[in-house]
C-alpha cells in the first residue's frame, strides 16, 4: 500500500484516515460493531454500578455501625415494627388472608404473570 504524498509536501497519512474512517462509517459498520458490543457493554456498566452502589450502602452501614448505640436501637425499631405489623395484620384469619393475597398479586405483577 503506497500513501500519498499531501498538496504541501507532507504526508497523506490524514487524508488517507479520514477517508477511511468515512468509508467506514458509510458502510454503516459502526451499528455491526455496537450491536456485537452492546451486551458485554451493558453489563460492564451495570457491574460498575452495582460496585459503586455497594461501595455506599456499605459506607452507609459502617458509618451508622460507628454511632454508640445505633445498631442496637434499629435492631429494637425493626422487632417492634414486625411485632406491630403481626398483632394487626396477621392474628385474625380474614385479615391475614387480605396480606397473603396482596403478596400474591404484587408477586405475579413482579413475575409478569
Amino acid at each position: 500500500m503506497t500513501i500519498p504524498a499531501g498538496t504541501t509536501g507532507e504526508g497523506g497519512e490524514w487524508s488517507l484516515l479520514q477517508e477511511k474512517v468515512q468509508a467506514w462509517i458509510n458502510d454503516n459498520q459502526l451499528s455491526v460493531l455496537w450491536q456485537q458490543v452492546k451486551l458485554p457493554a451493558q453489563i460492564l456498566i451495570a457491574l460498575i454500578v452495582l460496585i459503586l452502589v455497594l461501595q455506599v450502602y456499605s459506607g452507609i452501614l459502617r458509618t451508622i455501625a460507628a454511632v454508640p448505640l445505633a445498631p442496637g436501637l434499629l435492631e429494637l425499631a425493626g422487632i417492634v415494627a414486625v411485632a406491630n405489623f403481626s398483632v394487626r395484620k396477621l392474628v385474625k384469619s380474614s385479615e391475614r388472608k387480605k396480606v397473603f393475597q396482596t403478596v400474591q398479586d404484587r408477586w405475579s405483577q413482579f413475575a409478569g404473570r
